[in-house]
């Protein structure tokens, strides 16, 4: 080595010669080490072929994927002389013609795969063919510039094609390095561009098509950033967040790619846990905190065309997020780099790839399905954000992008018909590299050069600081939108995560997804999170004295979920569950029972420990006392109650067995969390639903409640008037009435969209207003016989076209009725959708899943009690549908003739009492029975005839023992039980104590005489 000025130079020697190329400093591209240019060694000798030092091969410098660094070059070697190796090839006198690289023409389906993962081709030092040479490359030889000059173009050359492919395959971070060398090459050769107007024209050209495919790649990544940050943005509220919502894909372990037939690849689904800022223990923490890959092996796929066509959007969405990082609402995902597979910090057990590569693999196979237009969702359109601001979901646009970049904002024109306004953070970036060109000072004027580096500097980073949604009203706007406009700004509602467990091949029985738990942050949001994070957030000590105490008290832990279930038997025992409950903060959804009749101070201790834990949910069961000591408080005894739902983040309550909620409670309703509310009292509407509306009312979020109530009519017209305010959401709303009675109400928007009723008042105003039934139930009284106007029931059908199912309280006798006036009104009516009709009374029923498939019926009776000729009919219309049947008396005498003389029957359930059993019946029986063996499940009779040895006996004792082994209950009296077990057991069949029913004796109880019955009421 030597020195010369304030330049370093590295010594080489061939043969007899010696000479000092000059060193370049380092730059991003070589991580700050210095090098010499392979170009400039071989200036001096055009037939280099190799650099060695001693025995030891000097090799070129790579990139962190293994690839050469173009122009090639060699690392800076102090103290050492390198011998410089020439090949035999006939010498090239003419500087123009110096071979280089050839540029890479693969495309992003056909390029191989490197050890790292890396699609970039490597490069040969060989000499290459004319016809191999770039068209820009074959210039050189018509220009009269310095051999330098030639060499400076010559790699700006290659910079450039490789640029462009680095971007067409998404590998941004080595763009960068490309395009931060092509702009030293271009900022070198500045002279020779102000001299020679064609070597001008290529270097913009170049410029300006890098510029150009820069702008392609930040709208495609803003875009896709965008729909990432919305994804993280996102909040569910604990009882909408049932599986966790950030998976991915991946290349099932041992599979084999095929890049052919990339559509023929088998992948898996992992989830990620959502540690960030949220996770973080005020302790200090030891492990990273970044969004990152479950510790579970993924589940693979049931209907893969249908899961990737409802999730392929998101998921990829999701992988370009773990591909090039983002930092969001304290959410850290690093951008994705290079390793090997035991260095991967994504890995899983026995996966023969490195993380990075499957994730590429598994975006090639979502971008191939999106381009054949196999997705169902919609990607959010570039340009298009969401303004929450008004009530209702509308977008805002702009013709600028504005981008922070680096201190300076940036505009850009964009499209006038779809823009973006997008504000960005100052801190990451989608990858951790920039792109801009920095100022420095030049010769050239803006005259001299129509599109100069004055136009190049000022251009933003290729990948700019990730694009912040600007939410007004906050998270909770999302709550307004719409399942189908969720899903075009590329997020996924609840009912979409109650939906992605269907198409998981799931072996845990338990359902714990990804072995993940779930946790929930200061405001009250659910996150999934590893064993790890969770573990460092509570604290190992907290959760083992939890454990214990629940176990104790015969208590259910449920830790994945936060879920405890726990009965407690006194105030003392509570106050130390409360303690550990405070402490840990472990339980998010608690199910309590205190099985003391409660005071108000033990309702407030209750209270205070809500107060200072992070339940979201509560299910209460208990009694208030009715001590002396209460007596003050009998008013106000709820107070504590309500003060639980003001005043903490619950967001769902469960009241069981608790009166007097609604009534004996005094503090006044605030705003509220409450997602769901459901109390079993049953409430006097008159007195207290002005406290249920006023509750209603204040609480914005509530999508469930759950009341009882006599006035449901009137509960329900109150409810639904203030349910039509914007500041209501009430989704479902289920009021219990007298006598089982019940009406369940959905809603859109404030407006009820279908209904359930059960109703036994044919007057009820609900029959003739309501016109958007899914089901109804009409209960007819049967002992008061309430008639039913079938114009009535018709009119009720041709008002609601979307019922789907009708279920009518009748006698057995009047199956055949029902059904006929059904089939006639849905004649009249073509457009009804009724479907599944149930008629049923006591243990009878006819019931048609299918009305418009006959196969579907199924015909039970188990309590025959009607005339000859209604079950002659019936039997005859339905009698090999018949399923359940208990033989009793002559009536089935039809049932019998009609099964004799049919190939298949469907029974599965038969009851048997003896005593209605004539000869002629036990043997068509019998033969009736051999014939449904293959699908009987239970049979039961009543030997309720005396064992006396006659040809009766003997026949019913061979009857049941031909069948032993099916019966399921034998039922014998008492004094005749020893005579007809030993029957049986002569004929073979010894009877279990299991299926033996001894039917006790009857004594009839004595008149008691006057003295005693006046002794009782004294």
């Amino acid at each position: 080595m030597t020195v010369g000025g304030s330049f370093e130079y590295q010594e080489f020697v061939s043969g007899s010669e010696t000479f000092e190329v000059r060193v370049i400093p380092g730059t991003a591209l070589t991580q700050g080490r210095p090098f010499v240019m392979w170009d400039d060694i071989k200036d001096v000798f055009p037939l280099a072929s190799r650099l060695q030092c001693g025995r030891r091969i000097i090799s070129f410098m790579v990139d962190e994927n293994g690839n050469r660094l173009l122009p090639l070059r060699i690392e800076y070697q102090p103290e050492s002389v390198i011998q410089v190796i020439l090949s035999r090839a006939s010498s090239l006198q003419n500087p123009d013609d110096f071979p280089s690289p050839p540029p890479s023409t693969r495309s992003a389906h056909s390029a191989s795969v490197s050890k790292h993962g890396s699609y970039i081709a490597a490069f040969t030092l060989e000499p290459a063919e004319e016809n191999d040479r770039s068209p820009r490359d074959s210039l050189l030889s018509t220009w009269s510039i310095s051999d330098e000059a030639k060499n400076r173009y010559r790699s700006s050359v290659y910079l450039y094609e490789n640029f462009m492919q680095s971007i067409q395959l998404g590998r941004t971070n080595l763009a960068s390095m490309y395009q931060d060398d092509f702009r030293e090459q271009f900022y070198t050769l500045e002279g020779e561009m102000s001299r020679n107007q064609a070597l001008q024209q290529q270097m913009m050209e170049m410029q300006q098509s890098m510029l150009e495919l820069q702008q392609q790649a930040i709208d495609k990544l803003t875009a896709i950033q965008t729909r990432v940050q919305a994804i993280l943005v996102q909040s569910y509220a604990l009882l909408e967040y049932p599986i966790p919502r950030l998976f991915i894909i991946l290349p099932k372990h041992g599979g084999q790619w095929d890049s052919v037939n990339i559509l023929h690849n088998e992948f898996r689904v992992h989830f990620l846990c959502e540690c960030g800022e949220h996770t973080k223990s005020i302790q200090g923490t030891k492990i990273p905190h970044h969004i990152h890959l479950a510790k579970h092996e993924g589940y693979d796929i049931d209907d893969p065309e249908e899961f990737f066509k409802y999730y392929g959007s998101y998921l990829l969405t999701l992988l370009h997020m773990i591909k090039y990082g983002v930092a969001v609402a304290g959410f850290t995902v690093p951008a994705l780099t290079p390793s090997e597979p035991e260095d991967d910090k994504f890995s899983t057990r026995n996966r023969p790839y490195t993380f990075e590569s499957g994730v590429d693999m598994a975006m090639e196979f979502l971008e191939c399905m999106s381009s054949k237009g196999m997705f169902e969702q919609l990607p959010l359109a570039p340009g298009i954000i969401p303004n929450f601001a008004s009530p209702r979901p509308s977008f805002q646009y702009s013709h600028e992008i504005s981008i922070n970049g680096g201190g300076s904002t940036i505009s850009h024109p964009t499209s006038p018909q779809i823009s973006r306004e997008i504000a960005l953070p100052s801190r990451f970036s989608m990858v951790e590299s920039e792109f801009s060109f920095n100022d420095r000072a030049s010769s050239i004027h803006s005259n001299d050069i129509p599109y100069s580096r004055n136009s190049m500097h000022s251009q933003e980073p290729l990948l700019p600081n990730g694009p912040a949604l600007q939410f007004s009203q906050g998270n909770a706007a999302y709550a307004r939108l719409s399942p189908q406009l969720l899903r075009e700004l590329g997020l996924l509602s609840n009912t979409d995560l109650q939906q992605l467990g269907l198409y998981l091949k799931i072996m845990d029985p338990n359902q714990l997804l990804g072995d993940l738990y779930r946790y929930m942050t200061r405001d009250g949001t659910a996150r999934w999170i590893c064993e790890d994070h969770y573990r460092e957030a509570y604290g190992v000590m907290a959760i083992k004295e939890l454990t214990q105490v629940i176990s104790v008290n015969d208590g259910k832990y449920h830790e994945h979920l936060g879920r405890v279930e726990v009965a407690l038997s006194s105030s003392t025992i509570a106050n130390l569950f409360y303690k550990l409950m405070e402490r840990g903060k472990l339980i998010q959804d608690l199910k309590v029972t205190l099985k003391w009749d409660v005071s108000m101070s033990d309702v407030k201790a209750l209270r205070d420990a809500i107060s200072r834990s992070d339940i979201a949910c509560l299910d209460l069961t208990c009694k208030p006392s009715t001590s002396t000591s209460d007596y003050l408080n009998r008013n106000k005894r709820a107070d504590p109650l309500w003060e639980i739902i003001m005043k903490t983040r619950l967001q769902s309550f469960l009241l069981s067995d608790y009166p007097g909620f609604f009534s004996k409670v005094t503090v006044p309703i605030r705003t509220n969390n409450l997602r769901v509310l459901r109390v079993s009292e049953r409430i006097n509407w008159k007195k207290e639903g002005p406290r249920v509306t006023g509750l209603i009312g204040s609480s914005p979020r509530l999508k469930e409640l759950r009341l009882s109530c006599l006035d449901m009519e009137d509960a329900f017209t109150a409810i639904k008037k203030v349910n039509l305010h914007e500041s209501c959401s009430l989704e479902q709303l289920v009021i219990d009435g007298f006598e089982s009675n019940k009406l369940v109400a959905r809603f859109e928007n404030g407006v009820p969209v279908t209904f359930d009723l059960i109703i036994n008042n044919t007057t009820s105003r609900f029959l003739k207003e309501i016109e958007c039934f899914r089901s109804l139930h009409l209960r007819l009284d049967l002992l008061l016989r309430v008639e039913l106007d079938p114009h009535f029931l018709m009119n009720i059908l041709s008002r609601n076209p979307k019922l789907v199912k009708l279920a009518i309280q009748c006698q057995a006798q009047e199956f055949l009725w029902w059904l006929t006036i059904v089939k006639s009104a849905m004649a009249e009516e073509g457009s009804c959708s009724l479907t599944s009709l149930r008629l049923y009374g006591g243990k009878n029923q006819l019931y048609i899943p299918d009305l418009q498939d006959e196969n579907t019926v199924d015909l039970q009776l188990m309590t025959i009690n009607m005339p000859r000729e209604a079950s002659e009919a019936l039997l005859k219309l339905y009698g090999t549908k018949l399923s359940k049947l208990r033989i009793e008396g002559e009536v089935l005498k039809q049932y019998f003739e009609v099964a004799l003389h049919v190939e298949k029957l469907a029974l599965r359930a038969v009851d048997i009492k003896s005593s209605s059993l004539s000869a002629d019946m036990l043997y068509d029986l019998r033969l009736i029975l051999r014939r449904c063996q293959s699908t009987l499940k239970t049979m039961s009779i009543v030997l309720d005839v005396r064992w006396d040895g006659s040809e009766r006996s003997n026949d019913l004792a061979d009857f049941v023992s031909e069948f032993g082994t099916e019966w399921i209950k034998i039922s014998i009296n008492e004094t005749d039980a020893p005579l007809w077990k030993r029957a049986l057991s002569q004929r073979g069949f010894a009877m279990s104590p299991k299926i033996l029913h001894i039917i006790p004796t009857y004594v009839k109880p004595k008149t008691p005489n006057l003295v005693e019955v006046q002794a009782f009421e004294n």
